[in-house]
Parts: C-alpha cells; structure tokens; sequence
C-alpha cells in the first residue's frame, strides 16, 4: 500500500490474513477469493472509501454538502496517488483511461442494508463506465438513481442567471430561471433539452444525467417613445439595437413653433441634435420643446402712411386683429392685396393660429373733386362745373363770363356836349382767385392739379376783373357852370368832372350839376343896366364906396 491508499494485491493480502485468523481454510488464493468473494470485496470496498476520504481531507473544496453530492473521476485520483487502479467485482478493469469511471461522494452516508463499520463521513458510490456506457456500480449505489446527483452546467454567452448546478432523482420538479444579459433578449436554452431554443425549460422530479444548457440570444430592441406637444415626426424610429450605428434623432415640425430640441433621456437641457450612439441599450423618450416663430408683416404703401396700430410682426398664438386702413393725402384705400389675394380688400383679419410671413400691398383710388366757377360780379355768362383727378393736370375751363356796366346820361338841360346818352364800362377778366377778394392764382386755361385732397370736394374759383372805365363827357349850358356827374339825383354824390374816367360798379346814371354863373359889375357914377338871362328870382348886392353907405334889393324881378 502506498502513504495515501491500497493496491489491489495489498488489499486481497489483507483480505486472506484475515480469512486465516477467523479459521478459514483457505486452499489457495484462488480458493480464497471463489469462497469469499462477495465478503472480501466488500472490505475492499471500504477500503476504496477511505482512500476517498483521504482525497477530499487534501482537497476540501469538493467536499460534498447536505444537498449536493461530489464527483471524483477515479482516473483523477489515480493520477494524484490515491489509488493505483480499480477492479470491479466482476473484475472488469475501472480505471481505463479511455472511460469516465467516477465515485459520487454523498453527505451523509446513510444506504439502507451497507454496514458503516468505519464509521465514514461520507457515502461512496462507484460508477464504473466505458465506452459502451455504464459497465458496474457499486454496493454503496442504490439499485435505483435515488440520491445520485446529477451536475448542471450552463454556457450562459455572456449572460448571468441564478440557477442550480446540481440536482438529483429526489429534487423536486423546477424551471430554470432565464438569464439576462445587457443588450439582448433571452430567447431560450438548446442543450440537454434539445437544438430548438426553449424560454422554459424544466427538469421534472425523477429525472436523471448530467445536463448541459446554453443560453441563446438576439439583440434586445429599445424602443424610443417621444411626447411631441403637438408636433409632427414623419416616420420617426420607434426602436433600435445596441449593435447599430450611430444614429440621429429626426427633427419634428409644429405649425408655429419652431423647434427647440430634445429632453428626457438626454437630459433637461433642449438639444436639437440628438444622437443614439452604437452601443448604447436601454428604452429612451424625449420630450419636444417649442418656441414661437415670430413672423413678419411687411406693408408696400405705394406712397401712404400705415397706421401706428398696424403690427409689423406676430405669432401663432397673436389673437386675431384686422389690419387698419392706410392714409394717403388725395386718395381714398380700396384695399390690400398680397397675401390676402390679388383682390383688393379693405378689411384683412389675421386670425389666431394663422402661420407664415405676410406682406400687404396699399391700393389706392384717386380722389374727383369738382371746380365750381364763380363769375364774381359778372353780369353775362355762365359756367358749368369741371371734374378734376388728384395727381392729374387738368386745364381750367375757358372763361365765359363776362363784367359790364352801362353809364347813363342826365344832363339837366345841357345846351351842348350832350350828345352821348350813355356808353358802357367793360371788365377785363384777368384770372381766377381762391376767395372773391383775393389776388389772382390762375390764368384763363391754367393747368392744375391736386386743388384739393378731399374725395368730392367743390373748389370754387373766382373771377377775377381789370375795373372797366368811362370818360365822363363835359356838357355846356348857357349861363351855367358845370360842376360835375353826381351818383344821385339831389345830386350830393360826386363821381367825376368831365373827361375824368368811371369806373362804375353797376349799371348806373349820372345827374350833370349846375351853377349859374355870377356877373360882376362896378358902379361908375352913371345908370348901368344887366339883363338876366332867365325869368327867375334873383338877389342884388349892391356894396357902397369907401366911406359911403351901401344897401341892396331883394327879389328882383327880371327877365329877358
């Protein structure tokens, strides 16, 4: 026997020591091991335990526990010294390097009708196996696979699982648990229950072997969910996997807004570009953010004034307003074109919600306002009103009034220059005025334009007149003085002496006033006479010398 266990030889030389001292008869050795085989092989048999229990004190960590057994290869324990070879009871060879003979060490050693004589720890059961399968297992086995336990070994591919690696006949049915791994999905174990991947596989109770499972998986698919807040992503990826490329999340569009970037799983602060790496696992959603696109209103005033309270801007949320109307001095608004149509419209509403940049093009219609001729003073004609267009020149209507007035003669008895009964005076016009008193502003057929900016308005022009004159004539009577034409016939308004020129504002007749004319004659000492030239009432002055007297007669009558 060597330190650690017992050959062959030295274990049936023990065996017949013994036989002798119990007062066996033993021929030879042959006759020995005929006689007592099944006795001797048991000793042997223990003999074979101990040498395990040697094993497992120098390598305790495959000391078996209360619920699971150890499997030793016997080629293992002879490899390392603790046996030199195993024969079965048959004799058949164990140890054959070819074969996969093995003991299974249980804790404790409790088989029914198996003395313990040394009192062992442990209960060993030799399973002899060649190529053909199992050739012998030993007294120490039950005559069934109770108790017997069965290793389970996994190829988990990178996964992990909390799964039992050993069981037995007794141990109740389970299911393996499914492992999981970062990235992927478990999509089931081939192995000991077959090649097609099963997501459960259970080992029922009763079941027997050795079992070998691999774990089986495909890339996990992700999914991406988005909150878009009204927005809109066509065709958004909804999923991917962590072996794909880098890939950049598409950019959604809101009517309005425009876009502010991404938050969720890529963090609280909006990014607009957000890339899923090659690699990366785990479910994502993102949140779209929105800012208001702030549109522009553009005016093309074709020359006007736009409103203070027309907005140059607006946005998507900007509740609905009309435009208001442009001014434009001598025009009147017909509307706005452009992004409303081609149709001129004079109200434009821009409703909540509406989008886009507007531009508004003013249209204007020009104001008509009439010229209304007045004659100012004239005494013949007459003249129709003419219409006239802002911004366009327009030539004034020829005049067609005319301004005279006819002068009237009252002579009183004139004895000569009495000839002319009357003769008129005639206006030159020279023009029109914008007020009846005021100084001309335009000629007879002057060009004009924009004489007023108000739609339909009456501009009203007035002649304007060169004063027409008379020469007064100078008449004569006998006897009599002329002192001038006289507006009246108490003849107490002078207008002019003869040859002075009239000029008068009506038609009108002049009074010719006289005076007799005075006769002066001096007082020579002798009788002197003076006939009057009419039968009329005179009164005589008579005027005395120096130092004389002097006195006068009234009422004297006298006569041609």
């Amino acid at each position: 026997m060597n330190k650690k266990g017992f050959t062959l030889v030295e274990l049936l030389g023990v065996i017949t020591v013994l036989a002798i001292v119990g007062g066996m008869v033993v021929v030879s050795m042959t006759g020995v091991i005929g006689t007592g085989k099944k006795t001797a092989y048991e000793s042997y048999e223990k003999t074979f335990e101990l040498s395990v229990q040697n094993y497992l004190t120098d390598y305790p960590d495959e000391e078996p526990t209360e619920d699971y057994s150890t499997k030793i290869y016997l080629k293992e324990m002879i490899a390392k010294g603790y046996i030199e070879d195993y024969k079965d009871s048959n004799g058949g060879n164990c140890n054959d390097a070819s074969n996969n003979s093995y003991v299974l060490v249980t804790k404790p050693y409790n088989v029914s009708g198996v003395s313990n004589d040394y009192q062992l720890e442990y209960k060993t059961c030799l399973i002899c196996k060649n190529g053909s399968g199992e050739t012998y297992k030993s007294t120490n086995c039950s005559n069934s696979s109770d108790g017997i336990i069965y290793l389970i070994s996994y190829n988990l591919n990178g996964g992990t699982a909390g799964n039992p690696t050993k069981y037995s006949s007794n141990t109740n049915t389970f299911t393996l648990n499914q492992p999981t791994k970062i990235g992927y999905t478990f999509i089931g174990w081939t192995g000991s229950n077959g090649s097609t991947p099963q997501v459960n596989v259970t080992i029922t109770k009763g079941s027997t072997g050795d079992k070998t499972y691999t774990a089986n998986w495909e890339l996990a698919p992700y999914t991406i969910t988005y909150t878009l807040n009204g927005g809109v992503l066509n065709n958004p990826k909804t999923s991917y996997k962590s072996n794909e490329n880098d890939f950049t999340l598409k950019i959604p569009t809101k009517n309005g807004y425009t876009f502010g970037g991404w938050t969720g799983s890529n963090g609280s602060t909006p990014q607009v570009n957000v890339t899923i790496t090659k690699g990366s696992t785990g479910d994502r959603s993102y949140t779209a953010n929105w800012n208001k696109t702030t549109y522009t209103i553009s005016y093309n005033l074709n020359g006007g004034t736009n409103s203070n309270e027309n907005p140059s801007s607006y946005n998507v949320e900007t509740e609905t307003f009309t435009l208001k109307a442009p001014t434009k001095t001598g025009y009147t608004f017909s509307g706005w074109t452009g992004s409303n149509g081609t149709t001129p419209q004079t109200s434009v509403k821009i409703t909540k919600g509406t989008t886009g940049n507007k531009n508004y093009t003013a249209n204007w219609n020009p104001i008509t306002y009439k010229v209304k001729y007045n004659g100012n003073g004239a005494t013949s004609g007459t003249m129709e009103n003419s219409i006239h267009t802002y911004d366009e020149a327009k030539k004034l209507t020829a005049n067609s009034y005319t301004k005279a007035y006819t002068v009237s003669y009252n002579y009183d008895n004139a004895t000569g220059g009495n000839s002319i009964s009357s003769n008129t005076g005639t206006y030159t016009f020279s023009g029109w005025a914008e007020t009846a008193s005021g100084d001309k502003k335009y000629d007879n057929l002057a060009s004009v334009k924009n004489l007023s900016s108000t739609n339909n308005a009456t501009v009203n022009l007035y002649a304007k007149w060169t004063v027409g004159t008379v020469k007064l004539p100078t008449p004569t009577k006998t006897n009599y003085k002329f002192v001038g034409w006289y507006s009246n016939s108490s003849k107490t308004t002078f207008v002019g002496n003869g040859g002075d020129n009239y000029s008068p504002t009506s038609n009108i007749t002049l009074y010719a006033k006289w005076v007799l004319k005075t006769t002066t004659f001096y007082y020579t000492g002798g009788v002197q006479s003076y006939t009057a030239p009419i039968t009329g009432t005179y009164k005589l002055e008579v005027w005395g010398a120096q130092g004389g007297t002097a006195g006068y007669s009234e009422n004297c009558t006298g006569g041609k």
